[in-house]
């Protein structure tokens, strides 16, 4: 094996590592998980606005009316 890995040819895996900035600040475990913590809350808020409008549209949607394809398949 002619090429040999060395730790600056190894790319991290690690989800912590790869959130290093690349001027050479590494975050902290505080600041990795505070960052976590807030896009996990942004990920639940629309997760939470889809929902609301999936279920407007069911009501909007059950409100109406049968279309003719609709009709023929009953």
């Amino acid at each position: 094996m002619a090429d040999e890995l060395t730790p600056s040819s190894v790319v991290p895996i690690c989800p912590l590592c790869a959130t290093a900035d690349p001027l050479g600040h590494n975050p902290s475990l505080e600041e990795t998980l505070a960052s976590l913590r807030q896009n996990m809350g942004h990920m639940a808020d629309m997760m939470v606005k889809m929902y609301d409008r999936l279920y407007e549209n069911d009501d909007v949607l059950s409100q109406r009316p049968p279309g003719p394809r609709e009709k023929r398949q009953r």
